[in-house]
């Protein structure tokens, strides 16, 4: 069962939420109106930021829960004693639209941010002094565009951007956006990693404590990098399909078509789902005289 635990924050959006490592009773929220701060496990709450920006990420330095990093609305906070208090950070990082943190414990004195416009890419960011002063590795070519090279123009950043770094090698980094990016170099160079199977519009990659490798979060489900070499759909057996429209046959029964939300059209025989369309499926229907055929439509 659940209940509501927000005495002090009240009904705000929470972008991003910590629980200390060290006091699990000290939990970090970063919301739409600043960042709260709990030291009773989650019973009550205080504003500690000294605004009430939107703040969308935040974390802990790896093996120091001391110092806390944050973004919201595009700018880099930090925090030296447990959240309480926060500073912003422009040296060397200048001011986006949205921004992405990531740390590895392969070198606790990195922090990498993703810097976006509101759609494309502004900047790959890197400190190696735990955040107090960045360099920035590139701002080509566009990671966030739809084009696997990067020489598109556009994005979704306001939508997909995700970031997480390699805890073993500190200068491997993945990037999310409508594609998957990985830069072997800290952030300077970067290859495309997306195959014909992963589906498109990153929101939330991690790597896993237990077995090193990474997991994916996007529109179409959640994916595991299997040996960080390829992509593997492991969706199957949660139902998360939003249904747009549906067509039912009329010669038979067991027949049916639903354009799903993010994840095209697929047609029911009676046992299982069969995909036939890709896109954003919308409108489908079997033709009321011909059962040979049938119709659907898509946005892309």
């Amino acid at each position: 069962t659940w209940e509501f635990a927000n005495d002090g924050m009240e009904s705000l959006s929470v972008g991003d939420l910590l629980i200390d490592p060290i006091n699990p009773e000290v939990l970090i929220a970063g919301t739409a109106d600043g960042i709260f701060r709990s030291e009773d496990g989650a019973v009550t709450w205080e504003l500690t930021s000294s605004n009430t920006i939107n703040y969308k990420e935040l974390a802990f330095k790896p093996g120091d829960s001391q110092i806390v990093y944050a973004t919201g609305q595009g700018r880099f906070y930090k925090s030296v004693d447990n959240g309480l208090n926060w500073d912003y950070v422009n040296n060397g990082i200048q001011q986006g639209t949205r921004m992405v943190i990531a740390v590895t414990p392969a070198n606790p004195e990195y922090v990498y941010v993703c810097s976006a416009n509101s759609t494309d890419f502004r900047a790959l960011f890197r400190s190696t002094d735990s955040g107090e002063s960045f360099e920035e590795m590139s701002d080509s070519p566009n990671i966030l565009s739809w084009a696997a090279d990067g020489n598109g123009e556009g994005g979704q950043a306001w939508y997909d951007l995700c970031i997480s770094a390699d805890p073993v090698n500190a200068d491997r980094i993945y990037v999310g956006g409508i594609r998957v990016k990985r830069s072997d170099d800290g952030g300077a160079t970067w290859i495309d990693v997306q195959n014909s199977y992963l589906h498109v519009d990153q929101h939330w990659m991690e790597f896993s404590p237990h077995n090193g490798q990474m997991y994916l979060c996007n529109d179409g489900g959640i994916y595991l990098y299997e040996n960080n070499t390829d992509w593997v759909d492991i969706t199957n057996g949660i139902v998360n399909s939003q249904i747009y429209k549906f067509g039912q046959s009329q010669f038979n029964a067991s027949k049916a078509l639903c354009g799903f939300q993010d994840n095209g059209t697929s047609e029911y025989n009676g046992t299982n789902w069969q995909r036939i369309n890709g896109g954003d499926g919308f409108e489908s229907a079997y033709d009321p005289e011909d059962p040979e055929y049938w119709y659907t439509s898509l946005y892309y």
